[in-house]
């Protein structure tokens, strides 16, 4: 990760609050719109603000490894042992994830490592 500037313990506890009301979209199942063409999540906005929010700096990562990341995400203790520049990395991958894949943001929550994530960030707050 080439970012100079990391998130400070007041960004990381904003975010952290904004990602424990995304958490709460994990009691509710995605919904998916249809409609010419191929089927589109509809996001509760709580999902939508945690990520708007990682989207800006400090936490975006212009030289994030998406290959990387993802292997990162997936592997056993990949999340738990990220330092924070790490977790910058892969926000950014969660991001931007939805940009090339239709519910990307759902399976992060769904499969758990939105949880995770925000578990390991806690740690730096």
């Amino acid at each position: 990760m080439n970012q100079t500037t990391l998130p400070d313990a007041n960004t990381i506890a904003q975010l952290l609050a904004l990602g424990q009301a995304a958490l709460a979209c994990e009691q509710t199942p995605i919904r998916w719109q249809t409609g010419g063409g191929l089927p589109w999540p509809e996001y509760p906005q709580a999902l939508k603000d945690f990520f708007a929010a990682a989207a800006q700096p400090p936490w975006s990562d212009s030289h994030y490894q998406p290959q990387a990341c993802s292997a990162l995400i997936r592997a056993e203790d990949g999340i738990a042992r990220a330092d924070l520049a790490t977790l910058c990395s892969l926000l950014t991958w969660m991001v931007r994830g939805e940009r090339f894949c239709d519910g990307h943001w759902a399976a992060m929550l769904e499969q758990g490592h939105l949880r995770r994530w925000l578990e390991r960030l806690a740690a730096f707050a």
